[in-house]
Formats: structure tokens, sequence, C-alpha cells
């Protein structure tokens, strides 16, 4: 799917001030880690082990050091996050959308996504690109209502190590 970033429609709860999207910060890399793990778990059916705590770990310094990991904020309360998995100067791609299950059907993925690419589009980008599966109704609803258009089909392939 894909996006202008001159077209995103912003969820009237993000630009009223209701819910802040921000960067993570250093101290959220334990929080964050756990959520990755749980969203490996979900999206991916990784089984949480040493190796894939140490990779989730270190994917969560590095995303957050380059200011490409977001968090939603509720109320104080974090609900959601979501990364930028690739950058070129005029375009993001989203990835890692996770939002607590607690907090699912809010509205709160949709917001993440949409606060990250603001900053996206403050900082000079144009477009944004990301994937989902065809069965996630969910997320294909809340890209949808971000204005984002079916472009294409993908692959993704797997490999145990």
């Amino acid at each position: 799917m894909q996006l202008r970033l001159d077209r995103l429609a912003v969820p009237s709860s993000l630009s009223d001030g209701t819910l802040r999207c921000r960067r993570c910060t250093i101290d959220e890399h334990d929080l964050l880690t756990r959520w990755r793990i749980v969203h490996e778990e979900e999206v991916y059916g990784r089984t949480a082990t040493e190796v894939t705590l140490r990779e989730a770990r270190s994917l969560v310094e590095r995303l957050c050091t380059r200011g490409e990991l977001f968090v939603l904020e509720v109320a104080g309360d974090r609900a959601a996050m979501c990364t930028f998995n690739a950058r070129l100067p005029d375009t993001v791609q989203i990835g890692g959308v996770h939002t607590l299950r607690s907090m699912r059907g809010r509205g709160y993925g949709r917001s993440v996504v949409a606060g990250a690419l603001l900053a996206a589009r403050a900082e000079g980008a144009a477009a944004a690109i990301l994937f989902t599966g065809k069965d996630n109704q969910a997320a294909l609803r809340a890209y949808r209502a971000l204005g984002f258009e079916r472009v294409g089909d993908y692959g993704l392939v797997l490999f145990d190590a």
C-alpha cells in the first residue's frame, strides 16, 4: 500500500491532542522489546527464545537511536508502537505496528502510524509505503482510513536459522 503524505487523513483524536505520538526514549527499551516479542509471535509465529529476545532488543535499541520507533500515548499510558522499516529521503516504509491487546479496536494502531507519518512529512518525506496480509482486515481498514491505497501484492519468506 502507498500514500502521498500530503493526502494523509489524520485522526481527529491525534490532531486535537487527545492522543500523543512521539519517538521512543531510552528508558522504554525493555517495554518495547517485550512488545516486539509479542508482535513477532503474533505476526510471524516466532517463539520467544533467548535469541529472539536479543534480536528484538537490538532492533529496538537501533530504531530508537535512529529516531525510527514511535509510541502512542493515551492519557499518559503507552498503547501502541510502529517503526520505519526503511527510509529514503522522500519515502518511509511503515512496519512493526503493534497495539497492546487490551487497547485494540480503538484506532490506536491507525493513530500511531499517522503520528509517525506526520513526523516523516515534517522531515521532508513525501510518501509512505507498507504491507499487511490480505486477511488482516482491521489493519487494512486502518490504513485505508489514513488514505493508503493498494498498489500490488507482496510475498514474505521466513527462513529458520
